[in-house]
């Protein structure tokens, strides 16, 4: 009896979902007849705000409805017709990859390519190789949640500023429709971080980066976000201590990740412009030129590790350094300017002579030959003669110059330089 009584409760429960699930199809395809009617209607444009709210609150709440294909079309020659260009080409796109049988996925394809050789807006020439490309292919997802990430994905990573605001939308809607599925989370937020920085709402941006730090310890976007974090709170909220805490994690516990060297220039930089602690900042750049010799920053982090120690008064050192990485800068013009004028502060303000002849020295033998080495070493020849009273070394630097640049007037200059007395 109880065996009976079971099945007829079964029973009706079924019966009952069914009919809810058939009231909630039935529901939704009145809501889109009436959409429908209302656009078809709007010969002009007067209720294009109107529908342009509908159409969102309807994807919001029926994300993976069957006939989204409808929704998506409509909702984007409305935003065409706005001018939001941008916006109207994410719902094509979506249109394609979500629904890709059906008949109005050719029609957003054809759409995108208009749109494409309109060139407007004009960021679209940009990245048009690599839209075609993705429109024109065959794109097969387990699911419509990884399809739009699919789309995500493209659009991201063009890094086009006039995607920034609508990818960021298309990102809050997805996260507001979809948050009961899988999906993820760790890099929603670090997208939708990147977007608020690059739209310069450094808070904001910041708040995803440090969430994504705290929820998802073990995601392997948690170094970038760690980075990232520390960037912002370094350069545009002035939180200096958080800045430094985060880039010293991030060296620490994950010293061959890409973003490692750039944690330890800026973590130099700040230790020296903005916590005041000069020897603090010497070390990070040393750190920095050893660990990463052939990263971009190395120029900068020489020219700045150089400036530190004269500011330091370390003038060994200074000179140290130069002579170690002068000829692997040699191309670099404002090198060579930093080293002639700290031979001039040198020799004129600190009467440093010894450390004003070296670098002269250095600028000479570590540069390619050029118009200026027989200057380096005459400069060099007179400190040594005229302010150090070393003939000897004024001598052999001379002999070195009339040797290897005999036709120039240095030449004869050290000539005449040595026939003089050397005042005592």
């Amino acid at each position: 009896m109880y065996r009976k009584i079971f099945i007829v409760l079964a029973a009706l429960l079924l019966v009952s979902t069914a009919l809810k699930a058939q009231n909630k199809n039935d529901f939704l395809n009145e809501q889109l007849a009436f959409l429908q009617q209302m656009y078809f209607e709007n010969q002009d444009h007067a209720d294009d705000d109107f529908l342009v709210e509908q159409f969102e609150l309807f994807l919001k709440k029926h994300p993976f409805y069957r006939q989204n294909d409808q929704i998506l079309w409509m909702y984007g020659n409305l935003l065409e017709n706005k001018k939001q260009i941008a916006r109207a080409l994410f719902q094509y796109l979506k249109l394609g990859v979500l629904f890709p049988n059906s008949a109005l996925a050719t029609e957003a394809r054809n759409r995108i390519h208009q749109l494409i050789d309109q060139k407007t807006p004009m960021c679209l020439v940009d990245c048009q190789e690599a839209l075609e490309t993705y429109i024109d292919q065959s794109h097969f997802h387990e699911n419509q949640i990884e399809g739009l990430f699919s789309v995500f994905s493209l659009i991201f990573s063009q890094n086009l500023s006039c995607f920034d605001e609508p990818l960021l939308e298309e990102l809050t809607l997805f996260e507001q429709s979809c948050h009961e599925f899988d999906f993820s989370q760790d890099l929603l937020l670090y997208w939708k971080g990147i977007l608020l920085k690059r739209m310069k709402k450094y808070s904001q941006a910041y708040g995803h980066f440090k969430k994504l730090q705290h929820l998802f310890s073990r995601s392997s976007l948690l170094p970038s976000a760690l980075f990232e974090s520390s960037f912002i709170a370094y350069r545009h909220l002035k939180r200096f201590t958080q800045a430094r805490d985060g880039f010293v994690r991030l060296i620490n516990h994950f010293p061959d990740d890409r973003h490692s060297p750039l944690a330890q220039f800026y973590l130099a930089e700040l230790y020296a412009e903005s916590l005041d602690s000069l020897n603090a900042g010497i070390d990070n750049y040393r750190l920095f030129l050893d660990a990463f010799p052939q990263h971009p920053l190395h120029a900068q982090a020489f020219k700045r590790l150089t400036f530190l120690y004269l500011k330091a008064q370390r003038y060994e050192e200074a000179i140290t350094l130069i002579g170690l990485n002068l000829n692997r800068h040699a191309g670099d013009s404002s090198m060579v300017a930093l080293v002639d004028s700290m031979a001039n502060v040198f020799e004129n303000t600190f009467q440093k002579y010894e450390m004003a002849a070296r670098c002269y020295v250095l600028l000479a033998s570590q540069l390619p030959p050029g118009e200026k080495t027989p200057y380096y070493l005459y400069r060099a020849a007179r400190i040594y003669y005229k302010k150090m009273k070393d003939r000897a070394r004024a001598e052999d630097i001379c002999n070195r110059l009339t040797a290897n640049f005999a036709d120039t007037p240095y030449a004869e200059k050290c000539k005449l330089l040595l026939k003089q007395p050397i005042k005592k």
